[in-house]
């Protein structure tokens, strides 16, 4: 039986994990857009005050993002409220850069990670291939061909330790990297508008918006 599926922009989703999603998150099919608002009763429970010239997004947020881009089809782009009853002190403007900065910050982190898991993938392969040689060349001068039960577990052993190497460098290299690439460059893209808003004794006050 064919699944029914549901129009999301230009794109079309499962009707049942649509309805899923529509009783957790606030969508617009139409637009797709998902609308997520995050609310908190400090300004420091979401950014970092302690330490530095002024406020910096705290890495919390960056762990959301990926879990949202996991959960949420990428038919939906996002729309994130930030709403905070106590700035203690600050503004909404520097709430504002401090978002937008940690995002550049973590992009940054992400880039210098993603170049240590190249070089670690690289030493990898190589510790592979250079077992493999060592083993071709104890097979060619020491082995005496005749097979006996030592040189089978030998031979074995450095087997399977090479292919080990090899693969988990093209795990690294070719999956990990790839989905970590494309994952953060969608969550850059998908935003498509932050505003910051003030909760004061329940009502919300509006305050600065940016859009992508």
């Amino acid at each position: 039986m064919r699944k029914e599926k549901v129009r999301v922009g230009k794109r079309k989703i499962d009707k049942d994990l649509h309805d899923l999603l529509m009783r957790h998150y606030d969508l617009d099919d139409e637009k797709g857009i998902c609308r997520l608002r995050f609310e908190y009763e400090h300004f420091d429970d979401f950014f970092e005050t302690r330490y530095g010239k002024g406020a910096i997004l705290k890495g919390a947020l960056k762990d959301t993002l990926e879990n949202l881009l996991v959960t949420i089809p990428n038919c939906y782009d996002f729309e994130f409220t930030i709403a905070i009853k106590d700035y203690q002190g600050h503004s909404k403007e520097e709430g504002m850069r401090a978002l937008k900065d940690g995002l550049l910050l973590n992009g940054y982190t992400y880039r210098r990670s993603m170049t240590v898991k190249k070089w670690i993938a690289l030493a990898l392969l190589l510790s592979g291939i250079a077992i493999l040689v060592v083993m071709a060349l104890l097979q060619a001068f020491a082995f005496d061909g005749e097979q006996n039960a030592i040189e089978n577990i030998v031979t074995e052993i450095l087997d399977i330790a090479a292919w080990v190497f090899v693969w988990e460098s093209v795990t690294i290299y070719f999956l990990e990297r790839s989905a970590g690439k494309i994952q953060w460059e969608k969550s850059q893209d998908r935003i498509k508008a932050i505003r910051f808003e003030t909760i004061e004794d329940g009502k919300t006050e509006k305050g600065e918006e940016a859009s992508s």
